[in-house]
């Protein structure tokens, strides 16, 4: 088995995680998935909090255009039209992801 990063490591996992919660049909297996992957998130949250520092701009910047990205996808599951709005918001926290990544290196 190839050696990966965490964050490699991790982003698959929920990726994964996730297909599996979607390929579940037994409702209590699939509600046991969903607290693992709501677990593995915190996680993820807490090692971001506590390894990113938080007072740059780039760290605000990066924060705020992912909180758009959200709420832009929270829409677009409401009404799939918006699809092209999140994509929009979604390339640009991506692009303040990669922002903040550079600072960091």
């Amino acid at each position: 088995m190839p050696e990966e990063v965490l964050g490699t490591s991790l982003s698959k996992m929920i990726v994964d995680l996730t297909d599996l919660i979607l390929a579940t049909k037994n409702p209590a297996k699939k509600e046991e998935l969903r607290k693992q992957h709501k677990k593995l998130t915190k996680k993820l949250q807490a090692l971001i909090d506590k390894t990113v520092p938080a007072d740059t701009e780039e760290y605000k910047k990066a924060n705020a255009a992912v909180v758009e990205g959200n709420m832009a996808i929270k829409e677009a599951i409401k009404d799939t039209s918006q699809a092209a709005g999140a994509v929009t918001k979604l390339a640009k926290a991506i692009s303040a992801l990669a922002k903040l990544i550079v600072l960091l290196a």
